[in-house]
């Protein structure tokens, strides 16, 4: 077994900072913040200390190496959204970003994403669950992606 952390309580730091943070401090792998540029709505969303939209093959082999020459694993990337927000432009713009985490995660070789559904606040768990279903089919169509790119 491994013990990490998630990296978002590191915000402000590079991801490099964060990584010799956690290799320091004798930590064996980080479940990475990925978060979308933009304003925080709540603690600790919005850090981002890997940038999904960067897909090229350099800062992917820098994420790698930096990795290797810490001994610090990255056991997922994190992206915890409302992907059920009853703003359909911030549902959308989520589940959006959660299918870039997800395909960054298998240019990784990680092959791990951690996140949450959410909730629409005016519907019963009951509704949210279903909701949810569909929601989570449209997000997992994207984990099946053969080329993310």
């Amino acid at each position: 077994m491994k013990i990490g952390f998630v990296s978002a309580i590191l915000d402000g730091w590079t991801f490099e900072e964060m990584m010799e943070t956690a290799a320091g401090m004798g930590y064996q792998c980080v479940e990475a913040a990925c978060w979308p540029d933009g304003k925080a709505e709540r603690r600790y969303a919005g850090v981002s200390h890997i940038d999904v939209d960067n897909t090229s093959h350099g800062y992917v082999e820098h994420i790698k190496e930096i990795s290797s020459r810490t001994g610090v694993a990255i056991s997922a990337l994190a992206y915890y959204p409302n992907t059920m927000d009853s703003n359909l432009e911030k549902r959308e713009a989520a589940i959006a970003h959660l299918k870039k985490v997800i395909c960054f995660s298998q240019k990784l070789g990680v092959g791990l994403v951690t996140t949450f559904i959410g909730r629409e606040q005016t519907k019963s768990v009951e509704e949210n669950l279903q909701a949810g279903m569909a929601s989570y089919h449209t997000v997992c169509r994207g984990a099946r992606c053969k080329n993310c790119g």
